[in-house]
Formats: structure tokens, sequence, C-alpha cells
């Protein structure tokens, strides 16, 4: 069974002048304390300039160390995608910019980097209670025979980690997975 991979992808909404600033927050991966991660980040311009997101990438590289996590931009330098190729959950706490009070978008994202769920907006700001994230991976069953999986749990009775709707404990597959994410 390979390690699950998770991946948070984070960007920020285009705005109507150039700006520039200096975003941080606290990375934990598989360290049990924060590293601090700070790194200038150039915002997009509605129908102008990309963001460029390549120091903030940089910052969290630097400390991949700690973390196991690395941080990967796109192409043009708007996305940037975390990766916790250890699978430890990825944990941003106090999102924070030094001058500017934008919202940054974050969603859990597919070993693929296609964005799965619901893209969460983390508020700038200590005083704000919704400025961090934990994204978690995805576990997967591979065998070449049919195999069960199942759980006592109805709904959330599991936690969270192991759902099934009520009355379907029980399911066989060749392949399955499961999923988790929240903020």
């Amino acid at each position: 069974m390979p390690t699950p991979k998770p991946v948070l992808i984070s960007r920020f909404p285009d705005q109507a002048e150039a700006l520039s600033d200096t975003v941080s927050f606290k990375l934990y991966g598989k360290n049990g304390l924060e590293q601090v991660i700070s790194g200038n980040v150039d915002l997009g311009v509605v129908n102008g300039r990309d963001a460029n997101l390549r120091n903030l990438a940089d910052a969290v590289n630097s400390a991949s160390g700690a973390t196991g996590i690395t941080a990967k931009v796109s192409t043009n330098g708007a996305i940037l995608s975390l990766i916790s190729n250890e699978g430890y959950d990825i944990v941003v706490e106090g999102y924070a910019m030094s001058a500017s009070t934008i919202d940054m978008n974050v969603t859990a994202a597919d070993r693929e980097f296609n964005s799965i769920g619901i893209q969460q907006a983390m508020r700038e700001g200590s005083a704000n209670n919704n400025n961090s994230m934990r994204i978690s991976g995805v576990v997967e069953f591979h065998s070449p025979y049919i195999f069960s999986v199942s759980t006592n749990a109805i709904g959330n009775d599991g936690g969270g980690l192991f759902q099934q709707i009520p009355g379907a404990q029980r399911r066989s597959f060749k392949r399955c997975r499961f999923q988790r994410s929240y903020c």
C-alpha cells in the first residue's frame, strides 16, 4: 500500500492593483514543533499579472527537513501546492500578512494536484478564528483479489475517518479509497 500523500493547494484572489506583501504562518508536518514560514508574495492583478508565490515556496522548502512538507508552484507561479510525501498531516496555523488583510484560498487536493472538496478561505490575522487548516491524506487499499473493508461505525461514529451510510457497513472491493480533509 503506498503512503498517503496529503496535498494542500493555496492561491490568492487577484487584486485591483499590484500588491506585494509578506505571508507568514506556522507549519506542522512530521515535526511536533512549529516551523515558522515567512515569504514575500506578489499578488495577481485582475486582467493583469499572475501572482508569484515562489518565495513562499522557497521558505516552505527550507523547512522541509523538519516538517517533511515540500512546496511546488504552478508554471505561472500563482498556485502553491504543499505536499507531505511521508503521509503526515499538513497543518497551517496562524496565517497572517504583514500589511494587507487578504484571504488565502485553500483546498485539499489529490496526488495529481486536482482540487477535491470545498475551497476554504483562510482569514488573515491572528484575531480571527479561521486562520488555520489541517489536511489529511488518502488511504488506498489495493489487491488483485476481492477483499472487504468493514466498520461497525455508522455516520460520524467512527470519528469521521471511515464514514458509511447507515445500513451499508460492509462492502467488497478490488480497490477502495478513504479520504479525509478538514479545516
